[in-house]
């Protein structure tokens, strides 16, 4: 019995994981394809822009070489926190 139950409290933890991502999705995706369109979005997002945050990356060797180099103008950071850059 004692095996069974771990089994179930196992089953339980993974099934509120699963549904907590699920739920993050949705959230991601809704944000992304319903309501305003993303240019206003977008607006919104540059808006809370703080002048002079991130500037460091312009004066980077990596980030010259890219951008000489590049025919693309569009620059995607991932990381930990939300990294906008025009």
């Amino acid at each position: 019995m004692e095996m069974y139950s771990r089994s179930v409290t196992t089953l339980n933890v993974m099934l509120s994981r699963d549904a907590a991502i699920k739920i993050q999705k949705i959230a991601m995706m809704d944000w992304l394809l319903t309501g305003r369109p993303w240019e206003e979005k977008h607006k919104v997002c540059r808006g809370r822009r703080v002048d002079g945050i991130g500037d460091w990356i312009f004066e980077t060797n990596q980030f010259r070489e890219w951008y000489e180099a590049s025919s693309s103008r569009i620059l995607l950071c991932d990381g930990a926190g939300t990294i906008y850059l025009y």
